[in-house]
């Protein structure tokens, strides 16, 4: 399920040394706007060699503010300078609305808000489908959205309520074979030998405090604050035809899934290979990047090499409510897969099994990276990814009452070799490169991070 776009799924960058002088200072969209357009001037800076290349009317126009976004939207798939245009395009826009409402002294109360939810939209898709590439242009999208929300969306003080501890699910057995255990946890050294099968750290991430404040809704809320959009599935999964992905409100994405909550709603939505810890900064506090995503890996037939980020290292969140799932598939990279909250089923099955996976296009090869990072909101029948992927539920064909017929391959060659194991909260799975892995969640709602490298 690995896909590609134009930035690092875990960038890591600083908000301005003292957040409060930024925040209050009204001539911080002025400067920065200023400053901005300086750079444009100059042809020797990267972030202006990387948009010449859309052309000169284009670029020109950039700079007096008449390039509208939508023109430059759907060309973000050719290439990284689109993705820069549309990342300054809008930029640009925003700034010089907020030196305008800057000069006017204006604040929430003139009755604009669904004009800055609209800014803070387009400043989501930058990060969301453009990837925010140039120097220092993440950092920029995220302060631009801080200062609309600081000035024109603030949130009001909301004291964070956990929802009761849920009981433990039954645990229901896929496979004749378990998952290994390994506790305590091995040494640095040991851990590339034994990566090369599937193995599970109990409690691994137990002391996260994610795996306590993740829990609260209104945490994760105001972790966003107003106005945020992310990327969500809507359908069983990619591999059907009611499958989409739209861009929805944070606030209401959980609501619809009923997040933190004891109702059991069956809503099929889920928000999954997303860079939310990007998008989201300060729910990147709340975890820590295990040593062993530095380990040097072992080599392996089906590990051609790290995420080609700078940091050569991907993480993703994975959120959804009852029954969210991911389809059987497999992905190119070493994988820790940390349950964060909630429970999740696991079915895993080595590459030994692929005759019998009954996979899309098997002629089709893992798609791997070559540029900065994974694109969150993806389209696998879009970008010829199916060939990852198993055109078979594998949740319902190894359930006890199963029928064979249809897929005879897969019960006499593949189950055979399948594992399975219900991770719990603060638990950790690796997962090597090429083994067939399926996912589904488990009781009223799941979260959980995964770590490719």
């Amino acid at each position: 399920m690995s896909s590609g776009s134009d930035y690092d799924s875990d960038t890591s960058f600083d908000q301005p040394g003292n957040i409060s002088n930024f925040l209050e200072d009204r001539e911080w969209p002025n400067t920065t706007l200023v400053a901005t357009l300086e750079e444009l001037k100059d042809v020797s800076h990267p972030n202006t060699q990387d948009i010449i290349g859309c052309g000169k009317d284009l670029t020109e126009s950039l700079k007096v503010f008449s390039l509208d976004p939508e023109i430059v939207q759907p060309k973000l798939a050719l290439g990284h300078e689109w993705r820069r245009l549309y990342t300054d395009c809008v930029l640009l826009q925003c700034l010089k609305w907020l030196k305008e409402k800057s000069k006017n002294g204006s604040s929430e109360s003139d009755g604009s808000t669904k004009e800055w939810e609209q800014a803070i939209r387009l400043l989501d898709q930058v990060i969301i489908l453009a990837g925010a590439p140039g120097e220092g242009r993440l950092e920029l999208v995220i302060s631009c959205i801080s200062y609309i929300q600081h000035w024109y969306l603030p949130l009001g003080i909301e004291l964070f309520e956990l929802p009761q501890k849920s009981s433990q699910p039954p645990t229901l057995s896929l496979a004749t074979n378990s998952v290994v255990m390994i506790a305590p946890p091995p040494s640095l050294s040991a851990f590339p030998a034994l990566s090369q099968r599937p193995f599970v750290l109990p409690e691994f991430a137990s002391s996260w405090p994610a795996t306590t404040k993740w829990k609260s809704k209104s945490y994760l809320v105001s972790c966003a604050g107003r106005g945020r959009v992310v990327p969500v599935e809507r359908g069983g999964d990619y591999r059907t035809d009611d499958w989409a992905v739209e861009l929805m409100p944070w606030s209401e994405f959980l609501d619809k899934i009923s997040w933190g909550e004891e109702r059991d709603d069956d809503n099929k939505l889920y928000l999954a290979q997303h860079s939310l810890l990007t998008q989201l900064p300060k729910l990147r506090a709340d975890i820590e990047v295990p040593d062993y995503a530095y380990a040097e890996p072992q080599s392996h037939r089906c590990y051609i090499g790290p995420p080609g980020n700078a940091e050569q290292l991907v993480i993703n969140a994975w959120c959804g409510g009852k029954g969210a799932n991911s389809p059987a598939h497999t992905d190119p990279y070493y994988n820790i897969y940390v349950q964060i909250v909630g429970y999740k089923t696991i079915w895993l099955a080595p590459p030994e099994a692929s005759l019998g996976m009954y996979a899309f296009n098997t002629a089709s090869e893992p798609s791997h990276r070559d540029d900065d990072s994974t694109e969150p909101s993806r389209d696998p029948k879009r970008e010829g990814m199916m060939g990852n992927t198993s055109s078979i539920d594998v949740f319902a064909l190894s359930a006890p009452d199963a029928s064979e017929p249809s897929f005879p391959l897969f019960f006499s060659h593949s189950l055979p070799m399948a594992q399975s194991v219900m991770l719990k909260p603060g638990d950790a799975l690796v997962i090597p490169p090429g083994w067939w892995h399926a996912m589904r969640g488990v009781g009223r709602g799941s979260f959980s991070v995964s770590f490719w490298f």
